[in-house]
């Protein structure tokens, strides 16, 4: 479908608008081909990810789906740093240094 225009320029936008495309033509395992490319490509662009695992949960995938979700879920997170304390927003717009123990008043 697309080789030619992988060949010029292999990036994860270009394996995500063909997994779009292979995924409206009905073709769910070259979708889930590029879907994972383009994925695996960038996981810091939500929409790849969230693409792939509906791919994958369409296809029956509940296992791949759930493991597409949490690795994203996982690159997404900040690294905690003892320097710096997460907030957590309360509220009443106050903020608290924890979620399960908030000093909300």
């Amino acid at each position: 479908m697309g080789h030619h225009a992988l060949a010029r320029a292999d990036t994860a936008a270009l394996h995500h608008l063909l997994g779009q495309a292979y995924a409206a033509a009905g073709q769910p395992d070259p979708a889930l081909r590029e879907l994972r490319a383009a994925a695996a490509g960038d996981l810091k662009v939500e929409e790849f990810v969230f693409d792939l695992g509906q791919m994958q949960l369409r296809a029956g995938d509940f296992t791949g789906a759930l493991a597409t979700f949490d690795q994203a879920a996982a690159a997404s997170r900040p690294a905690p740093s003892s320097s710096s304390p997460m907030a957590w927003p309360c509220m009443d717009g106050a903020v608290s240094a924890t979620p399960s123990t908030p000093s909300c008043g």
